[in-house]
């Protein structure tokens, strides 16, 4: 747990302290199924529209996650964006089309 996370949990009151975990569980909750949604666009779509998937994806999620959050998901989305798409071939599905 990081130092400013353990602050911000000593100084709630006990009665809210429920309420602060779940919103925290539904934040990362959030983060992870935005992640979900880039790694599908990365697998189902062209590079094109991958790129425009995430910003679609990256408009809606400053919406609903925190600041330090979104920022990790622009991270993630990069690194997705920067990875090159492998598609492969099967010759002999290449070689009968040629006959």
């Amino acid at each position: 747990m990081s130092s400013n996370l353990y602050y911000q949990v000593a100084s709630i009151n006990p009665e809210n302290l429920l309420l602060f975990l779940s919103v925290r569980r539904m934040s990362d909750v959030l983060l992870n199924a935005c992640k979900e949604l880039i790694d599908d666009a990365k697998f189902g779509c062209a590079d094109l529209v991958f790129k425009e998937i995430c910003i679609e994806i990256l408009a809606r999620a400053r919406n609903v996650l925190t600041n330090s959050e979104f920022e990790i998901l622009i991270q993630y989305a990069d690194e997705r964006i920067q990875e090159k798409t492998q598609i492969g071939i099967d010759t002999r599905l290449e070689a009968k089309n040629l006959h």
